[in-house]
């Protein structure tokens, strides 16, 4: 199956990942995700990785742990090795500070385990007590000492990429990803079809509260529209959005 790049890492994963927000378990997310047993979380992920999808997307905010928990132990279950497959989470800066990015690796470490962290994200530019390139150095020391082995953000602005990227570049090291919300009728992003249109340099990470939401999403990589097809999305869509 061809695979894409995280930007410069070396990392390579499929088109299609697996979001996991749906794995969240009681609270806050529950409003919008009813809580998912562990087993039907397990066949949702086995259903992925039958279907090639080897790359899963989680988050400290998903439940304060719990996704990452299901996770976990949903790729064990499916008999999945660390370094089988690529691991993201995020952390989240809301009411904190910098210093809480090295403070609260073990917990996502711990969360995770066995499987490594892939690509830790600072989940949003926003809601912090330190300034984003503060955040983005201690998330560089995290690689450094072989606690994660890439650093992306989520929600980022063009400018906030830019610092991030900056920070990045005096330790050496390349920023990964900007996780957004794109899609047909969700553009904005834009003023950055969906693992099409802007070629091999997005990659797309569907959730799925049932097992046939991820069939689904990992048949779409067997498909290939044709550019008549993709422009007449893109007109449509920006007819909609516009």
């Amino acid at each position: 199956m061809t695979t894409r790049a995280l930007g410069r890492t070396g990392i390579r994963v499929p088109p299609i990942g697996l979001g996991c927000m749906q794995f969240s378990g009681p609270g806050m997310m529950s409003a919008f995700f009813p809580p998912l047993p562990q087993p039907q979380v397990d066949q949702i992920v086995k259903t992925a990785l039958d279907g090639g999808i080897t790359w899963f997307d989680t988050a400290e905010m998903y439940g304060g742990g719990n996704s990452e928990r299901s996770l976990s132990k949903g790729l064990t279950h499916a008999g999945i090795a660390p370094g089988d497959v690529t691991v993201a989470t995020k952390w989240s800066p809301l009411a904190r500070t910098a210093k809480s990015v090295e403070r609260t690796i073990g917990d996502r470490l711990a969360a995770l385990d066995p499987f490594p962290v892939d690509l830790h994200q600072i989940h949003m530019g926003y809601g912090s007590f330190s300034p984003v390139r503060s955040e983005v150095h201690a998330m560089a020391r995290l690689v450094e000492a072989g606690k994660i082995r890439a650093v992306g953000v989520s929600n980022f602005s063009a400018r906030q990429m830019e610092i991030a990227h900056a920070a990045l570049a005096e330790h050496g090291l390349p920023l990964a990803t900007n996780q957004v919300q794109v899609n047909l009728l969700h553009r904005y992003v834009e003023t950055n079809w969906l693992i099409t249109h802007y070629g091999d340099t997005v990659v797309a990470i569907p959730g799925a509260s049932k097992p046939h939401h991820a069939e689904k999403a990992a048949a779409s990589m067997r498909v290939a529209l044709r550019p008549e097809e993709t422009q007449r999305l893109t007109d449509l869509s920006t007819a909609v959005t516009s």
